[in-house]
């Protein structure tokens, strides 16, 4: 699995619209996603759903979300039934009467939800939304590596993980 990939949607489709499911009485939204390789979204690699949940808290709109992907064979990362990616994330005042606004949204890599070569894993996913210069979103997914340290045999200071060895 690579330590950075990205992954695009298209912005406001109608397709995406049609597909959406509000249940206003829970503050329940699910939508239907479609994942794409490029800025372009003509090759697609990838599905996934979103879940959300809206409180308004004081005027303040706190949203909870999940989104989970599923991606192709040909998409060149961990894919079918048994490798599903699960995005988390927690946003407050970032929604207005036509969705999303333009901005950063962070999410976090839900490594209890997801499955497969996914589970266990620690990451964090940075979307990238700018519907005034109509650009599909880019969202780019991280897996940072865990810096490991070691203490060698002549002092007692940890040494970072790219220190040679004491001869």
């Amino acid at each position: 699995m690579p330590a950075k990939f990205s992954i695009y949607n298209k912005l406001n489709t109608v397709e995406d619209l049609e597909t959406s499911v509000i249940l206003p009485s829970t503050n329940f939204i699910s939508y239907k996603l479609k994942f794409y390789d490029t800025q372009e979204c003509t090759k697609q690699i990838g599905v996934g759903f979103t879940q959300a949940y809206t409180h308004n808290f004081d005027l303040d709109n706190a949203n909870y979300g999940n989104t989970f992907i599923k991606f192709f064979k040909d998409s060149g990362l961990p894919y079918g039934d048994d490798n599903i990616l699960v995005l988390s994330s927690t946003v407050f005042n970032k929604y207005g009467t036509d969705g999303s606004v333009d901005g950063i949204y962070n999410y976090q890599v839900n490594s209890a939800l997801s499955t497969g070569e996914y589970a266990g894993q620690v990451g964090y996913a940075v979307s990238v939304k700018n519907k005034k210069d109509k650009l599909n979103e880019v969202t780019t997914v991280n897996f940072p590596l865990p810096i490991v340290t070691y203490t060698n045999a002549f002092n007692s200071l940890p040494q970072p993980s790219t220190a040679p060895l004491p001869a």
